[in-house]
């Protein structure tokens, strides 16, 4: 081989060698490039991932703090709760004890009257002596002596009855004062015909206005008189009939019945015992929460069941159907309510008529802060259901009535015009 080849061979394979160092340089830093850029992805999704998790993770922690809190409050209700029976248990023993004391103390001091009596009367007399003065005695200022009680009879009609006396603990007929048969008005008729009839007759028959209050009402209460509600179910640790009964019975008195604060609440009606409670609980038909219409419907049913009453021949019953949509038409007739009665006489439609419910009487916690605007659209899909069930015809039907009838009147007047 010659030299020049020699040299040109040389000089080829340094060229192929810094070829493939140039070409085999290149791949690796593509690849160092690849490498990191996967590394950056591997990593941004760890972090990611990290995130999601520590956040389900303080989510989770959250509601199980919340429901230990929950738990926790009702735990400590329940217990007070618990104690104020107990005070009420021991008053009641010691108001007992007071009065057997009371009652033997004069129970001694009637015997020993009579001791003294019989040894300054009887012994220095005669028996004869003793009867003629007995006999001597006029009958009337004798019958004066026994205990009587009066009455009125309204059976005649007259505005001021007549005046009638009875010996005391019984009624006109010797009947019990208390009759155990519970007063029903509208008998055979449901909760919301009831209420559907009282309501119709104080707004002269404008059904926007009672559809727009009894869509609230069947959304607190779904038309029960005697519902409790379903919180305060648990802390009486009773259901609605159960609570009922006893607040007819007095057995929960009318403080218990009317105390509606808690421990953060500064007015309101303090309890006898220690520490406030939560034992207010909505009631009725439309969940009277507040002191001050509790304590109306409280007053309302006792004048309803009292002489001179509705009910005044059937015993006091707090969860009455008629008494209570009475009380409603008491409340919506008020001179606190006026304004908002004129506005539910002139509302346009039935969402209009809730909403109005909703701002100026009810006012309760608005779930999706709006000004009730939403919640008086889903309180209003319940208007053609309440309808139905009242008999009534729906606004539809009423409209497509009053179509048809301004048809016919005008394809009577054409066929006069054709004749």
């Amino acid at each position: 081989m010659s030299r020049r080849s020699g040299a040109r061979t040389s000089a080829l394979h340094e060229r192929n060698v810094t070829r493939a160092r140039k070409y085999y340089n290149g791949r690796s830093a593509r690849l160092r490039q690849y490498m990191d850029r996967r590394e950056k992805r591997v990593q941004k999704y760890r972090d990611r991932r990290g995130e999601q998790y520590f956040e389900r993770h303080r989510r989770l922690a959250k509601r199980i703090g919340e429901h230990e809190d929950r738990v926790r409050v009702l735990y400590e209700e329940t217990q007070i709760i618990n104690r104020n029976r107990l005070k009420r248990i021991e008053d009641d023993r010691e108001n007992i004890l007071y009065e057997k004391g009371f009652k033997a103390f004069l129970f001694t001091g009637i015997v020993l009257f009579v001791m003294i009596m019989f040894f300054q009367t009887i012994l220095p007399g005669t028996f004869l002596k003793r009867r003629e003065v007995i006999d001597d005695t006029p009958i009337d200022e004798l019958i004066e002596l026994i205990p009587q009680k009066e009455y009125r009879d309204y059976s005649e009609g007259s505005g001021t009855g007549t005046l009638l006396t009875f010996p005391e603990g019984t009624a006109a007929g010797g009947e019990s004062a208390e009759p155990e048969k519970l007063y029903r008005g509208y008998d055979g008729m449901s909760e919301e015909q009831i209420l559907w009839d009282v309501l119709m007759e104080h707004f002269d028959g404008n059904r926007t206005a009672v559809l727009g209050i009894m869509c609230n009402l069947f959304s607190e209460s779904e038309f029960r008189a005697g519902n409790l509600e379903d919180y305060n179910n648990r802390l009486w640790q009773m259901n609605d009939e159960e609570y009922t009964e006893k607040v007819n019975r007095r057995t929960i008195n009318k403080k218990d019945f009317l105390e509606s604060r808690t421990h953060d609440t500064t007015s309101g009606y303090y309890n006898e015992y220690e520490e406030w409670v939560n034992l207010d609980g909505g009631y009725g038909f439309a969940q009277y929460t507040s002191y001050d219409k509790k304590e109306g419907l409280y007053q309302f049913a006792e004048q309803w069941f009292a002489p001179g009453g509705p009910g005044e021949e059937y015993r006091f019953n707090i969860g009455d159907r008629e008494m209570q949509a009475r009380y409603l038409v008491y409340l919506l007739s008020s001179e606190e309510y006026a304004s908002m009665d004129r506005q539910l006489r002139n509302a346009a439609n039935t969402v209009d008529a809730c909403h109005i419910w909703l701002s100026c009487f009810e006012v309760p916690y608005d779930p999706y802060n709006d000004d009730y605007y939403t919640l008086s659209f889903e309180r209003a899909e319940a208007a053609a259901k309440i309808e139905a069930a009242c008999g009534g015809e729906t606004e539809e039907e009423t409209e497509e009535a009053a179509a048809g009838k301004n048809n016919n009147s005008g394809a009577a007047e054409r066929g006069r015009d054709g004749q």
